[in-house]
């Protein structure tokens, strides 16, 4: 993520060449939207092989076999105006901030980096927004920020990098003083984990749920809808496995990963989806079982081959039979003393 953040910084930086710093003791008067009326920002960053407008071709990279994300931003919160360093972006109570001939403004904008191994780094960003007075994203320019995205991969990705953006200027919290005008100014970063998902079968699925995320530079709140699913034909928590159900356990799968060519037992779950899948380092046996290096079977029990009914039934008669015996051994008693 630091080395998304170091190639990132620059780019942004020498497109729009932002950030001249106020020197001590200068007192200048800009607009509180110097730059931005000329309309010449919209986004922080151009969204990765799309030839036409984000919201007229939303979908990057289509593939036969791989994984399918789609995500929405749904809100973001940052209700102290918080700046990096203990800077705002709007006048601190108390002062008039009149070096500037406007009020200053949180002009906030969004970046989303994915990526996956072996394959470009994908990025999209929102327009930039002004938050209310409450530090939140307006419902009444919903259609600048709330896009719903569906990005193709080969592989899937490890997370959704997502970076907040200020343009416009910095005002010291304390004082109230001019920091900067004009100046692109990195916010907060947020992390939505995928690695421990399972990815749907069938297409895009639904984004009913809403998750929030904290930032992990300012604690501001972000909430974000998402859905991760596997294209085409291959299934597995990876969307790489190509599987067949065992003839013996019906909810037991033999599969076999396309990208590395190693072999596992997975267990089926609802959908035709396959999870808790084990490694099976010298094949597997029997389309069920794992091998092991002598051609036998490799610990079915740990290995997760062995039907739950099966267990279930084998505990009961050893419940019963230990039973019966003991009832055996005490009958035999009392025949031997009578």
């Amino acid at each position: 993520m630091i080395l998304r953040l170091v190639w990132i910084v620059p780019f942004v930086l020498s497109q729009y060449n932002f950030g001249q710093n106020i020197p001590n003791g200068a007192n200048p008067s800009y607009p509180a939207d110097h730059g931005m009326s000329r309309g010449v920002v919209k986004q922080i960053l151009t969204p990765y092989n799309i030839s036409l407008n984000v919201r007229a071709s939303p979908t990057l990279f289509f593939s036969n076999n791989g994984v399918t994300i789609q995500f929405q931003l749904r809100g973001y919160s940052n209700p102290q105006s918080a700046l990096p360093n203990g800077w705002t972006c709007v006048c601190p109570s108390g002062y008039n901030c009149n070096y500037l001939k406007s009020p200053p403004t949180c002009y906030f904008g969004f970046t989303f980096i994915i990526s996956a191994p072996d394959t470009s780094v994908r990025h999209l960003a929102t327009d930039f927004i002004t938050l209310d007075t409450n530090g939140q994203l307006p419902s009444a320019q919903r259609n600048g920020w709330d896009q719903n995205y569906i990005v193709q991969l080969p592989s899937k990705p490890s997370a959704i990098d997502i970076f907040v953006h200020h343009l416009g200027a910095v005002i010291n919290q304390a004082d109230g003083s001019l920091v900067s005008v004009d100046t692109l100014t990195h916010v907060d970063t947020f992390v939505v984990p995928l690695s421990d998902a399972l990815p749907a079968v069938g297409g895009v699925q639904s984004m009913s749920q809403q998750h929030a995320y904290q930032g992990k530079l300012l604690g501001t709140t972000l909430y974000l809808s998402y859905s991760i699913s596997c294209t085409g034909s291959l299934i597995g928590p990876n969307c790489d496995l190509t599987c067949s159900q065992s003839p013996i356990s019906l909810n037991t799968a033999s599969c076999r990963s396309n990208a590395t060519g190693f072999f596992y037992v997975c267990i089926f779950q609802s959908g035709g989806q396959v999870d808790n899948c084990k490694s099976c380092p010298w094949g597997i046996k029997e389309s069920t079982y794992c091998q092991d290096e002598e051609g036998g079977v490799l610990d079915p029990y740990h290995a997760g081959v062995v039907d739950n009914g099966y267990r279930t039934a084998t505990i009961v008669l050893s419940i019963i039979s230990m039973i019966f015996f003991i009832l055996f051994i005490l009958a035999l008693v009392t025949v031997c003393i009578l």
